[in-house]
């Protein structure tokens, strides 16, 4: 709830296909898209940039994640998308960019 008790959420479902933009953390941003109404509330979404891999470039393999290349987690131009093992990407990502 925000200042004495407004709500700052809309109490309607947003339909499988929405794209909104997320913060993971204080810094990172990233525009996620609505996969699905049922399962677990934590896999209802993922980033626009994985979505947009496995339906134009095919599976993700095992261990791999899809990055973006010049560290702006909201550029997902397609030849700005890179997939890279889960402990490169953990050792670069945006930091190694960000001014």
């Amino acid at each position: 709830m925000g200042q004495r008790g407004r709500q700052l959420w809309s109490k309607e479902k947003l339909p499988v296909g929405t794209v909104r933009i997320r913060k993971h953390s204080k810094r990172v941003r990233a525009r996620m898209i609505k996969i699905r109404d049922d399962g677990p509330k934590g896999r209802r979404w993922i980033t626009w940039a994985r979505w947009w891999w496995l339906n134009n470039r095919g599976p993700i393999p095992p261990g791999m994640r899809v990055t973006h290349r010049d560290g702006d987690s909201l550029n997902d131009d397609p030849d700005n998308l890179v997939l890279c093992s889960a402990a490169a990407w953990c050792g670069s990502g945006s930091r190694r960019r960000r001014k």
